[in-house]
């Protein structure tokens, strides 16, 4: 593609769709959603997270806010009763502006909006490409 600015005009961003096949496109995407893994780090709201460290976000709760980078998501089995599975809990710790560390129950958080544009971009761009992808099942 070539852009050519020949007077005071200012070029925005481009985009175009990708001619790539929605596998492809996945794959070039920094991060990775499994659904089929139930209950487990990797999918679901923790399974987004845990693969954004770094990224800037603010995390509301019905009590609270707040703006920091996240550091990781934490995994804790509680055994309760010998007789039953452990319960597992998740939370998001960020590092606030502040300067505090913050832990989130994942299950109290209402949401997590992404400050970052980088970061808003790789999550549509992998909502469009994974879109793509179901409809890509082969019918007999």
């Amino acid at each position: 593609m070539v852009v050519l600015d020949l007077g005071q005009g200012r070029i925005g961003a481009v985009s175009y769709n990708s001619s790539a096949p929605p596998a492809t496109r996945l794959a070039e995407i920094p991060f990775s959603i499994s659904s089929s893994a139930e209950g487990s780090l990797t999918s679901g709201l923790s399974g987004v997270l845990s693969q954004l460290q770094g990224a800037r976000v603010v995390v509301s709760t019905a009590n609270r806010t707040a703006t920091g980078s996240i550091l990781t998501v934490e995994e804790r089995k509680t055994q309760i009763d010998s007789g039953k599975a452990p319960a597992v809990t998740r939370s998001l710790v960020i590092a606030s502006d502040r300067g505090e560390l913050v832990g989130f129950d994942l299950n109290e958080v209402r949401s997590v909006q992404l400050v970052d544009e980088g970061t808003r971009r790789d999550i549509a761009q992998f909502a469009s490409a994974s879109a793509s992808a179901g409809g890509e099942t082969p019918r007999p």
